[in-house]
């Protein structure tokens, strides 16, 4: 994460300064990348997380990434699946957005993204599930 912008009244820009195919396994099955990818975005996501305890209740985050909206949107995507309990986790995060009008949001990605959206959902629950065999909350 490059730097938050403090704006006016609750509201947060949260400027990231990444491109994650630059650290995308290559040479690697298409999966695996996939795997790859969700991961640095959750990694980033963590993050976001941790800065957004600090502020308080209903704040608002505009996410904004250098590399554009494909970027913007999965990795708000990460924060989502990150922050969320697993119990209240969509199973499936296309018919969540297709049944609360992210229409506009779905059509501008493309299979990759979409893929790598599934990938994120997997990874993120993977996650929870070892933190929670663990012991960690």
């Amino acid at each position: 994460m490059s730097y938050v912008k403090q704006l006016p009244v609750g509201m947060h820009m949260v400027c990231l300064d990444f491109d994650p195919a630059a650290h995308t396994a290559t040479g690697h099955t298409k999966v695996v990348q996939q795997k790859s990818t969700a991961a640095y975005y959750l990694m980033h996501a963590r993050k976001i997380c941790t800065y957004m305890e600090t502020c308080k209740k209903n704040s608002v985050f505009y996410i904004h990434n250098k590399t554009g909206f494909k970027d913007e949107v999965l990795i708000a995507c990460a924060v989502w699946a990150s922050s969320s309990e697993d119990a209240t986790l969509p199973k499936d995060p296309i018919v969540w957005m297709k049944e609360h009008n992210y229409m506009e949001i779905l059509n501008n990605l493309d299979a990759d993204s979409v893929s790598i959206l599934y990938a994120i959902w997997e990874e993120s629950r993977a996650q929870k599930r070892g933190r929670n065999f663990f012991g960690k909350k």
